[in-house]
Formats: C-alpha cells, structure tokens, sequence
C-alpha cells in the first residue's frame, strides 16, 4: 500500500486572500479618488488647480483639468503667462456663470518680486470649467 500525499491548501486561499485584499484596497482609493473630485466645487476646482500648478504637480493637475488637457501642457501655459521668478497668490475666487454642465469663474492673482513681501501688481484671470464627473478646468487665462 502506498501512502497517499495530502496537499496542503493554504497556499491557495492566501493568494486568493491576498487577491481579494489588493482588488478590495484598489477599489477603495479608486472610489475616494473619484468621489472627491466630484465633490469639489467650481471655486474649489480653480484652488486646486492653482495650487497644484504653482506647485509644479502635474499629478495633481490631472485630477483637476478636462480628459483633453495634457497636465504638463496646464501647468507650462499657465506659468508661461506669469513673470519669471514671481511668487503668485491668489483670492476672490467666484463664479461668474454656471449652469450644470459648465462654469466661468474669476481669480485675482498676486504677483510678488522673487524677495518683496509687497505685492507688485495683480492680474485677474478667467478659468473655463466643465463638469466631467466633477468640475475640471478646461482654460485658464489672464484676462487683457
């Protein structure tokens, strides 16, 4: 009589456990991702977006601008309308018009010599938003 082999099952269901844990873990960023682009507001979107623009993350630049704008083209074509070597804030950011597909919205930008404390001149700006499953911006520009 020979001895019959038992193969141990464990390592099966820890890789189908390990599965199951990497898709579950996947699906959550993905849903918090999603759901928190959805939620910001037209306002919220233009922060974001300068901020991340200002900060030089495309990355974050992506989550915020339309499906046909390439992020590192945004963050190029809105620093190219700033002075070199200027630090920029920003405020009185407010909708000029919305309905529910798409949004216009103004921000004054403060531009700063590199080492004044003083803000040197401000520029107001026009940001184009659609919503794509959440507001994104489609075109930023000064206004001349």
């Amino acid at each position: 009589m020979t001895p019959t082999r038992s193969r141990s099952k464990a390592p099966v269901i820890f890789a189908i456990l390990g599965i199951l844990a990497a898709l579950t873990v996947g699906g959550a960023y993905v849903y918090r991702e999603w759901s928190g682009r959805s939620q910001l507001t037209p306002e919220q979107t233009v922060d974001e977006f300068l901020t991340a623009v200002f900060a030089g993350d495309t990355e974050r630049v992506a989550v915020v601008i339309c499906d046909g704008w390439d992020p590192e083209q945004a963050v190029r074509r809105t620093r190219a309308a700033i002075p070199t070597g200027a630090n920029v804030t920003w405020d009185r950011i407010r909708v000029l018009t919305a309905d529910e597909e798409r949004a216009v919205v103004r921000a004054t930008l403060g531009l700063r010599p590199f080492f004044d404390e003083e803000i040197s001149d401000t520029v107001q700006w026009t940001f184009n938003l659609v919503d794509e499953g959440g507001w994104r911006v489609c075109e930023a520009r000064p206004l001349t």
